[in-house]
């Protein structure tokens, strides 16, 4: 991102050449508060040559024109590129962000309900081996219905064919996993498309970017918008939600409980032998691996070969993340034999389940008692924060170095049975598809 200022006789502009995502949502902030700081209460931002913008960028443009609003000033966008204009258009903020005679105040800027129910049933927790558990029946019967996307075997073996990059809508009742990116319409060739770990949750779509020092980004659902991801390889989910597990093992001497251990108990809750979960959770550790180059550059070998493998993966060398708030999102399986399972590593070496979870992780902030819809819970969590990492989850089982596996104080496991199906993805329909190609 390349920022240039000028003062003009009714404020100051900065035009900014690059993509407003993530990675540079706080260079564009550090650049406006040293506007405002010089006394400048009126900025116009020229965004003619930024390509692309993230929900990370929407929500710095909207806290700055809260702020600035607050003390009689304004700030405007200009020329923005079509692409981005066409985002503002989805989520209806063209009257609020750009200079439009009819602009919106800051106040009706989306933001999640705050309305809570609380928990009326805390009495209805049982202790099982020093956790609590409550289990509330949401949808009797439902169950999501599970795709696999693409071939893992891939990273493997890298003299496989390469796997088509499969795009998928993330609506309201959508959950998915796997290596892939955010659609972005400014980038129009697919082979060269930096990949890493992704997680798509309920009309939320987050994006690892493969490389060290990068932030997570991420896209929400509002309005018309329902934010793509594009995906190498993966597991997606649509449908709803049977059971709510409701835990906690922070009050115990345990203190914690380990996310195979929740697995089963959810599997066994469900009488299922497979089944898809999206955790809400404080962390008491997290453990995990994330992609620092993406996979579709050269190589010659597989990605877990040593010692290039540290050239390609980062790990947790030990238990991190103590004390953060974690959205885990992945699928689980006791059965050997289950159509997942090329998808799927053991959890543990204790009992024999596998699974392939992501989680994204969060600055710790206490998790509310209610027991609001995971897409209220979802939003809330958004409203606050931002996330800090994305992690393909592990664990390490090994006697004397091993570092375990990611475990959770207290929080709240959505869970259904996961149902094999071939027909599960929302396909991007045929106009808008040929939209977005005329576009290009």
């Amino acid at each position: 991102m390349i920022i240039q200022s000028r003062h003009e006789s009714n404020g100051t502009v900065l035009a900014l050449n690059g993509r407003l995502d993530a990675t540079w949502a706080d260079y564009v902030g550090n650049a406006i508060d040293a506007a405002i700081h010089q006394g400048e209460h009126r900025i116009d931002l020229d965004m003619s040559q930024v390509p692309y913008i993230s929900s990370a960028g929407i929500s710095l443009l909207l806290k700055y024109r809260r702020k600035l609003a607050s003390v009689g000033g304004r700030l405007v966008v200009q020329n923005p590129n079509e692409n981005v204009l066409s985002i503002f258009q989805l989520m209806r903020l063209t009257n609020i962000l750009l200079d439009t005679p009819n602009s919106a105040s800051p106040q009706s800027t989306p933001s999640a309900t705050n309305t809570a129910t609380q928990d009326p049933n805390d009495n209805l927790f049982v202790d099982k081996q020093g956790v609590q558990f409550a289990i509330d029946t949401l949808n009797e019967g439902a169950v999501l219905h599970c795709t696999r996307i693409g071939d893992p075997n891939h990273l493997e073996n890298p003299s496989t064919q390469p796997n088509a990059i499969t795009p998928v809508r993330v609506d309201h009742n959508s959950l998915c996993l796997g290596l892939g990116a955010l659609q972005d319409q400014s980038h129009t060739d697919d082979s060269s498309r930096q990949l890493g770990e992704v997680l798509g949750l309920c009309g939320t779509c987050i994006e690892q970017p493969p490389s060290p020092t990068a932030a997570p980004d991420f896209l929400i659902a509002h309005e018309q918008l329902i934010p793509e991801l594009l995906l190498d390889y993966g597991l997606f989910g649509q449908g709803q939600y049977s059971h709510l597990v409701r835990f906690e093992a922070g009050r115990s001497e345990r203190r914690s409980i380990r996310l195979s251990e929740l697995a089963a108990q959810g599997l066994e809750q469900l009488q299922c032998d497979s089944a898809a979960f999206a955790i809400i959770a404080e962390a008491d550790s997290v453990v995990g691996a994330s992609l620092i180059r993406s996979p579709n550059e050269p190589r010659k070998d597989s990605l877990w070969s040593h010692p290039e493998i540290r050239n390609w993966i980062s790990f947790t060398s030990e238990q991190s993340y103590e004390k953060k708030v974690v959205l885990i999102v992945g699928l689980a399986s006791k059965d050997p034999h289950s159509p997942f399972q090329p998808f799927l590593r053991p959890l543990t070496d204790r009992n024999p389940i596998a699974g392939h979870f992501h989680a994204a992780v969060f600055p710790y902030r206490p998790l509310s008692k209610s027991l609001n819809p995971l897409r209220d819970v979802l939003h809330e969590l958004f409203q606050h924060n931002a996330p800090i990492q994305v992690l393909h989850l592990l664990a390490d089982d090994r006697p004397i170095e091993g570092i375990g596996e990611t475990e959770l104080m207290r929080g709240r496991c959505w869970c259904a049975p996961a149902i094999h199906s071939n027909t599960a993805i929302p396909r991007i329909p045929d106009d808008q598809a040929a939209q977005r190609n005329e576009s290009r």
